[in-house]
């Protein structure tokens, strides 16, 4: 019987020094940096569809992927949600620089970059908190124009979205930026000259001082804007802006520099109805 716990306890030494080794083969990942570049609240950071987030991370340990997460918040309880398309894996670069878009920062949002060695074993970062950049535009939606042979008025405060048609047009003169007739979007009143020169002797009535251009902006870049990022480095020349057709969007500033965009909707015809939606800087 002693022999025989002898020989079980000198098994078990042996089994003890063998899991010891193994344990000792496990690597452990490294210490690793993961540091944002401070961008964040600086407005070129943001582009049309969200805030671009960079940064790098740094470690002597064999990465299997690093994974990028986002908060939301459910019944008021606050939950994480790793960022669709942005995992990457087999990293072999150190650092590795990263770089990827939030979308929709319409509130403070915070990001955690989580680092997977070989192993398995995680590292995660402290939140980075991307603030809330607010609007810096306003948006007019449904802007109802028309030409000659539509019932709509062929005038547009842009300050404000409101359109001014029929007997308004003179009595709002003043704050008249636009004007719609036969495709064409301008600063003067095309009705006047087109069908009434013998009182204006074709003469630019009622010109405002407001210049356009054709953008390579899209409708779906419009719809998503926030801010002025794509186009207050924009300028313009003309006083009127023509052919227009559905789907582009035009620049205009007006006399007292106010930048802004006009998305054509719908026109029914060269001096039908015009529908729009306007952004405008605040």
């Amino acid at each position: 019987m002693k022999n025989l716990k002898l020989f079980i306890f000198a098994i078990g030494i042996v089994m003890m020094g063998f899991f010891t080794s193994c344990q000792s083969d496990k690597s452990v990942a490294l210490p690793v940096t993961i540091s944002f570049d401070k961008t964040n609240a600086l407005d070129s950071a943001y582009t049309n569809e969200g805030c671009v987030i960079s940064g790098s991370v740094t470690t002597d340990a064999k990465i299997n992927s690093i994974q990028f997460f986002s908060n939301y918040f459910v019944n008021d309880i606050e939950k994480e949600i790793e960022i669709a398309g942005t995992k990457v894996t087999n990293v072999t670069a150190n650092p590795y620089q990263f770089s990827l878009t939030v979308p929709g920062i319409s509130k403070d949002t915070k990001i955690t970059v989580k680092v997977t060695d070989n192993d398995g074993n995680v590292t995660s970062s402290s939140p980075f908190t991307v603030k809330e950049l607010k609007m810096n535009i306003s948006k007019f939606k449904a802007i109802q124009m028309g030409g000659w042979n539509s019932n709509y008025g062929s005038g547009v405060d842009l300050h404000n979205g409101t359109p001014w048609g029929g007997s308004k047009l003179s009595s709002h003169k003043d704050e008249i930026d636009a004007f719609f007739e036969n495709s064409e979007l301008a600063s003067w009143d095309l009705d006047a000259v087109t069908f009434y020169p013998e009182y204006y002797d074709g003469a630019r009535y009622n010109d405002q001082g407001t210049k356009f251009a054709k953008t390579s902006i899209t409708p779906a870049q419009f719809d998503a804007m926030r801010r002025d990022i794509l186009f207050k480095d924009l300028t313009a020349t003309s006083t009127s802006v023509s052919p227009i057709a559905e789907g582009d969007v035009i620049f205009f500033q007006t006399k007292d520099g106010k930048k802004g965009l006009l998305k054509i909707i719908t026109m029914t015809a060269t001096d039908g109805d015009l529908l729009v939606d306007e952004i405008i800087q605040k």
